[in-house]
């Protein structure tokens, strides 16, 4: 039964408007509730792919068709403005805004991903399930196939369908081509020495340390083996 066929509409304020956060807004939007949903900045990686031969799609893709369909339906998503605070009463649930704005309904959904700053105060927990920093560093590139195919390094790239992983000193790349979209997904894994346990925003930023005058590309084309190497894709074309 539908929120219209009960009568019984919410307003529902999400906060975050990732994958998590707009498939809710798309479910509750198709349900018949009123949904207000937000990001501070729209973001997207396209490290997602399938192990299914052109059943792939990237991040992206799904986001737009998320954003689309709960649009459609009714759902407001506004991005620009940061959520710095929720706060309740008996009856009614309210988001606070940076700009000084506020929104108010019947239930705040927190979906502001791995780093969320609500999370702590939600659960109640203390901040306990905070992410685990890692000494990694995740740089992701998303091919078109006609450069690849000016490049001479499509039957290298576009001959699988499936993951595959490259592995080099330090540091390893998942490919996958994705001949619906016509592109090739790679995402490239940087080690870099241990990471500081104390810092749990390292996950948002580069900390790869590069020398003077060594570019990003410089960094990733670096001791890879001899199948990924033809000049690491033409220095990643």
């Amino acid at each position: 039964m539908t929120a219209t066929d009960s009568q019984a509409q919410l307003t529902i304020l999400i906060i975050g408007a990732g994958l998590g956060g707009l498939a809710a807004a798309y479910y509750f939007a198709h349900e018949g509730h009123h949904v207000k949903s937000g990001q501070q900045v729209a973001r997207h990686v396209n490290e997602d792919f399938s192990g299914f031969p052109d059943w792939g799609i990237d991040r992206k893709t799904t986001q737009e068709i998320l954003y689309k369909s709960a649009t459609a339906r009714g759902a407001e998503i506004r991005f620009g403005r940061e959520a710095v605070g929720v706060d309740e009463d008996q009856r009614h649930a309210s988001v606070l805004f940076s700009d000084g704005s506020s929104s108010t309904g019947d239930m705040v959904l927190v979906a502001d991903g791995i780093g969320s700053t609500f999370r702590s105060r939600i659960l109640g927990d203390g901040g306990k399930a905070r992410p685990i920093v890692t000494n990694a560093t995740n740089f992701t590139l998303e091919l078109e196939y006609q450069d690849i195919v000016e490049s001479g390094l499509h039957q290298e790239l576009a001959s699988f369908s499936d993951g595959v992983v490259w592995i080099g000193q330090d540091r390893y790349a998942i490919g996958r081509y994705v001949s619906k979209l016509g592109k090739v997904f790679l995402v490239f894994d940087i080690r870099n020495g241990p990471a500081p346990a104390e810092d749990h925003k390292l996950w948002q930023e580069v900390c790869i340390h590069m020398r003077p005058g060594e570019s990003l590309v410089d960094l990733i084309c670096l001791d890879w083996g001899p199948r990924l190497r033809p000049e690491v894709l033409r220095r990643l074309l």
